[in-house]
């Protein structure tokens, strides 16, 4: 992306140095070369501002990953004290275990929330959580599965 960048600004400035010095000989052409200027500031703004986009992506899928964890963490408190996790994610949100919007991605998706049932299907056992990534897709090259499980502990008396 770099390197697209300069070659973009270095053939940019070349057209509006050659355009400046066909209007200063000719005389002629000076409402163009005037016309260049706010162009280049246009469209200098739009590289920076792709360039910008292009550098939150990794830290976007970062603070995926530490939300995932935070959202293991609450399912593992909800966990302790109810002794299975809940049926959807709005469910420890409602409770307090879990923040408002804790179960959006930084992409503003909902989180891809699968309970895992018992045998008789009475209880909740166990859960997958994942993110869709960036397209919002299920089951893409550009998912984020929740980071390992946290180990079940037991209070103990």
């Amino acid at each position: 992306m770099n390197l697209l960048v300069f070659w973009l600004i270095f053939a940019l400035i070349l057209i509006s140095t050659t355009v400046g010095v066909v209007a200063f000989f000719k005389k002629k052409y000076l409402v163009g070369s005037i016309l260049v200027l706010p162009i280049l500031i246009i469209v200098f703004s739009i590289l920076f501002v792709i360039r910008d986009l292009e550098s939150c992506r990794p830290d976007a899928a970062s603070r995926c990953r530490s939300g995932l964890r935070g959202v293991q963490y609450a399912l593992e408190l909800y966990n302790t004290h109810y002794k299975y996790y809940p049926e959807k994610l709005e469910t420890p949100i409602k409770d307090g275990y879990l923040y408002e919007r804790g179960d959006i991605d930084p992409w503003g998706n909902k989180l891809n929330y699968t309970p895992i049932y018992s045998a008789d299907k009475k209880k909740v056992v166990d859960y997958m959580l994942r993110s869709n990534g960036l397209d919002g897709k299920p089951y893409t090259s550009d998912d984020i599965p929740a980071p390992m499980k946290p180990e079940p502990h037991e209070l103990k008396k």
